[in-house]
């Protein structure tokens, strides 16, 4: 009986902490986010009597990011990193994109704050390199070591688990622009899409309310 008082009295008493170090939880100038998730993908040439699609599977990336002014507009460094084969293929793949991007917190920045929704849009590139001296990918269609322009257009969420700790699920569309970045001139492909679904965890640093503030009062 008494066992079992002291077991839930301690596992209340850690949600709690976890709940009191969730109140500034959004309140970080700026963070390092480690993820990992799937991604899918279009036929890279469309259009061609072959289709070139790379299969679904794992992805793993890094993103670095800092919050200007009260914390509602940030700017983030972001990486990708998945090997994969194409479809009915047993030939593999690297697929490497960086990207550099807007985000807009589509909530004010409070305390008690431990849900944020964001939008993120930027751009960068992606390169798609054949691994182990395999054939370039698509016969060369796609070019030899091809680096392609992408745009990126996303929606996440940023969840408050301490006061230096957080998780950050993502959902973004990567728009692949064949027609720009090393690629045969006569070759025009259209534009072609990735979806990124990933989930990450978030070291957060600094405080966009002053060193040594936690948080603020609400305003009305």
């Amino acid at each position: 009986m008494h066992r079992t008082f002291h077991l839930r009295s301690a596992a209340l008493a850690l949600l709690l902490a976890t709940l009191a170090g969730s109140l500034a939880a959004q309140s970080h100038r700026a963070a390092i986010t480690v993820t990992g998730g799937r991604s899918v993908h279009d036929d890279l040439t469309p259009g061609l009597a072959a289709p070139t699609i790379l299969e679904s599977g794992w992805v793993t990336g890094l993103q670095a990011e800092a919050w200007l002014g009260s914390g509602r507009v940030g700017v983030r460094l972001n990486g990708l990193y998945a090997r994969r084969p194409l479809e009915d293929e047993a030939a593999e793949y690297t697929v490497t994109s960086g990207d550099l991007d807007l985000l807009l917190r589509l909530l004010p920045t409070e305390v008690g704050r431990w849900f944020s929704p964001y939008l993120a849009a930027g751009g960068g590139l992606t390169r798609y390199a054949a691994a182990d001296s395999v054939a370039p990918i698509a016969d060369g269609a796609y070019g030899e070591d091809p680096v392609r322009v992408h745009g990126l257009a996303g929606i996440g969420a940023d969840i408050g688990v301490g006061h230096r700790a957080g998780l950050r699920l993502e959902v973004a569309d990567q728009i692949v622009f064949p027609s720009i970045g090393e690629s045969p001139p006569t070759v025009g492909l259209p534009s072609t899409h990735n979806l990124v679904m990933t989930a990450g965890l978030q070291l957060r640093l600094g405080s966009i309310w002053g060193r040594g503030l936690r948080g603020r009062p609400r305003t009305v």
